[in-house]
């Protein structure tokens, strides 16, 4: 009896040796030039004078490379002033002031000889003007995903805050000029706040809003929340891990012409779900779905109350292309099937559902990300 007994101490002791944990006295960020060291602590979740295991380390040196101005990020432990203490050296990798994101994959569809774009587009500059807090400017395409969205191109300002609610948190303020319509002056705000709840869960609280003019005149105000779980280690190339996010959402849409006025409000649930698997040190499996069911009531023209369902599933195959030792420089290529059901209510001209498949080249460096591809349509 006493031999089964002294094995079965022995198991539950083995996995409590595998994970130790390292007493980290001072986290040092290094080659940092325009971004803020106090921003990287924070969102690292980690505090001095604690133990973390590999895990945790793991953990959160993938939330830093989640961060908009880290291009890469990798931890280092060095011995301490004192035995079985270490300095975690943080070696940050950042971007320019400077961004850019090209995303544009073309489509030929059947049975016409047919051109369809999906396309998003963005330019921009950030500065820090002081440790926890970042200005920046931009012109960005937005393209339209949900019912209740519109494509337009606008002019952006924004400032975000760092450090708020004792560094588990950040504030964006944002004021947009609409470029694509004649009704362009005016700013409209937005916002969004972002909690972490857990080093593997956050909240994030959105307001957007856009008014177009131009054939006729549409206006939406958009207010969602949403739970993230994220286990992804990278922001744009993840090779692992898992992202799940689910939230309600509520929209007011107004559409107007010379003969009719058209209120619409948008209520349901939105979500977010991915998972990817390392199939070789290079090569990736993805599998993406997202969308939402929404009550639409509408009001003016003709009175409607209904439900709708919009959303993507995606399996995608992508290829790391540059040698896994360069941080500066990531490409791939990504082979993507992909059913889309958009159920567009603000831009019915555009077609709502589709088989796509395509092969895009992507690539990332300090300035920005860029993301060309062809597919056929059906």
């Amino acid at each position: 009896m006493r031999a089964p007994a002294l094995l079965l101490l022995l198991a539950l002791a083995l996995p409590l040796q595998a994970e130790e944990r390292f007493l980290i006295e001072r986290i040092d960020v290094r080659h940092l030039v325009h971004a803020s060291a106090d921003v990287i602590r924070a969102e690292s979740r980690l505090r001095e004078g604690e133990r973390y295991d590999e895990s945790e380390l793991r953990d959160a040196n993938n939330r830093i490379k989640r961060l908009p101005f880290v291009l890469d990020a990798a931890f280092k432990l060095e011995r301490g002033s004192v035995r079985d203490a270490y300095v975690l050296v943080v070696t940050v990798n950042e971007t320019k002031p400077f961004f850019y994101l090209w995303d544009t994959v073309l489509y030929k569809r059947r049975p016409l000889v047919e051109l369809d774009t999906e396309s998003a587009v963005l330019a921009g500059a950030r500065w820090f003007a002081a440790p926890d807090d970042v200005l920046h400017v931009a012109a960005v395409v937005h393209h339209a995903e949900r019912p209740f969205e519109s494509d337009y191109a606008s002019a952006q300002a924004g400032y975000t805050r760092y450090g708020l609610l004792g560094d588990r948190a950040f504030a964006t303020l944002t004021a947009d000029r609409i470029l694509t319509s004649r009704n362009g002056n005016k700013l409209l705000p937005g916002a969004v706040i972002g909690i972490s709840l857990a080093p593997k869960q956050t909240l994030t609280i959105s307001y957007t809003a856009y008014d177009l003019t131009d054939f006729q005149r549409r206006a939406g105000r958009i207010f969602e929340a949403r739970f993230a779980h994220n286990t992804t280690n990278h922001p744009f190339f993840p090779s692992e891990g898992t992202l799940l996010s689910i939230g309600p959402v509520v929209a007011r849409t107004d559409s107007a012409t010379s003969t009719t006025l058209t209120h619409t409000l948008d209520a349901g649930v939105d979500a977010h779900a991915a998972e990817y698997w390392p199939l070789s040190a290079r090569t990736t499996a993805a599998a993406v779905a997202d969308g939402g069911l929404i009550r639409v009531i509408t009001r003016g023209g003709s009175d409607d109350k209904r439900f709708a369902g919009y959303g993507s599933a995606m399996l995608r195959l992508s290829r790391a292309l540059h040698d896994p030792n360069e941080a500066d420089v990531q490409t791939r290529a990504e082979l993507t099937l992909r059913a889309v059901s958009h159920q567009r209510d603000v831009t019915p001209f555009r077609r709502d559902s589709s088989l796509q498949l395509s092969a895009a080249w992507v690539h990332r460096n300090a300035w920005g990300v860029v993301r060309l591809g062809l597919g056929y349509a059906w």
